[in-house]
């Protein structure tokens, strides 16, 4: 009769052995499956072989997606008051951009090239300069407009506010600061034109 240590010997080796047989049963059917099976890209035994032609990638056989603006926005436009004050908003801050950039160097030439800008009353004090000698030390100043508002609006008068950036290179030092100017402006005819403003506490 064989000890408990040989049986216990003799069932772990029939385990072991069962367990390898099924390991390489399990390892010869997947190597069959693979063979069998397609290499990628090819169509299987029996199916219609797909063809790509390169005229399905020719320009114009590609249709872009149609993209529908979303439902409920629409552009409104401009009202014919909106146009008439964006115009007179424009003129305030051409003028001042105009006027207020000017040097030592150019002979008041900012004061000519507003001339047809400006009423009658507002050219006959801010010419008056145009007989003075410019100043020996040079001063240049650039101003620059990066906001416009209407204060106020009537059929014939509009009061503009602007927001300034002024650089003054004095000599040499430049400097920038940043001022507010309001700018009153009248209908004269079919025209408007500036007829009084201010830059801060400096009044024209």
């Amino acid at each position: 009769m064989l000890s408990l240590r040989s049986r216990i010997f003799i069932l772990i080796s029939i385990l072991v052995l069962i367990v390898l047989g099924i390991s390489l049963v399990l390892s010869i059917a997947s190597k069959k499956k693979a063979e069998t099976a397609p290499a990628p890209g090819t169509a299987p035994e029996g199916a219609a072989p797909q063809v790509i032609e390169q005229g399905n990638f020719a320009p114009g056989s590609i249709s872009s997606p149609v993209v529908t603006p979303p439902t409920g926005l629409t552009v409104k436009p401009a009202t014919p008051a909106e146009v008439i004050q964006n115009g007179v908003k424009q003129l305030a801050k051409i003028f001042m951009e105009r006027y207020g950039t000017y040097s030592t160097e150019n002979n008041f030439q900012n004061i000519r090239e507003v001339a047809d800008l400006v009423t009658p009353a507002l050219w006959t004090k801010i010419s008056a300069r145009l007989d003075s000698k410019p100043s020996s030390e040079f001063l240049g100043v650039t101003t620059n407009v990066v906001g416009a508002e209407i204060l106020s609006w009537q059929e014939s008068e509009a009061v503009v506010s602007l927001k300034l950036v002024r650089t003054e290179d004095k000599s040499g030092a430049v400097t920038a600061v940043q001022q507010t100017a309001t700018i009153t402006l009248i209908k004269a005819g079919e025209k408007w034109l500036v007829d009084k403003f201010t830059i801060e506490n400096q009044a024209r």
